[in-house]
């Protein structure tokens, strides 16, 4: 979900020095819807051994790992190059998770060369019959967990989600203007 609001950092970055109260009830709103996504996006990740013999690779699928890993993130700074700047987010930091989330997005497997690699022996294009298991268990073509909470009609609502933060942002630049009118700015 992107909700993009020019200058928010610098409103909370000015509401620190000017109303530290009213800048951590704006966080703390942000957080809560945050956290709303977050936990449907948990409630997605499915029980148990998804595929046979994923459980064998070190990192491989852990449902509680997965769970875990699904975090609300706050962006700390901007990245080099970037043109805006994340304030909160929800992201899924575990290896499996990642795949289980991703995986056939792209491409179905498909390699674009074809033959056989000779560091591995392998086959290019092995990755069609994993992500075909993957999309059968999921019932999903991609975008399995986080993007999925976001999009569902269930318990996480990304318009009121979406007019939530707007009237956050609202209040917090009305603050912010108020303080500094005051203070002849």
């Amino acid at each position: 979900m992107k909700v993009v609001v020019k200058g928010v950092r610098n409103t909370l970055d000015t509401l620190k020095d000017l109303d530290n109260d009213v800048r951590k009830q704006v966080m703390k709103g942000l957080r809560k819807n945050a956290n709303e996504l977050r936990d449907e996006a948990r409630g997605l990740v499915k029980g148990g051994q998804p595929l046979s013999g994923w459980k064998a690779w070190r990192g491989g699928y852990d449902s509680g790992a997965i769970q875990g890993g699904i975090k609300v993130t706050a962006a700390k700074r901007r990245k080099r190059n970037a043109k805006t700047v994340n304030v909160i987010g929800v992201e899924n930091t575990t290896a499996a998770g990642v795949i289980w989330e991703v995986a056939g997005r792209k491409t179905s497997g498909k390699s674009p060369q074809f033959g056989v690699n000779p560091k591995t022996g392998w086959s290019y294009g092995n990755g069609v019959g994993f992500i075909q298991a993957i999309r059968r268990k999921s019932g999903v073509t991609a975008s399995r967990l986080v993007w999925d909470a976001y999009d569902s009609p269930q318990a996480f609502d990304k318009n009121k989600a979406r007019d939530d933060i707007i009237e956050l942002v609202d209040k917090a630049t009305q603050a912010a203007q108020n303080k500094l009118g005051v203070h002849g700015g």
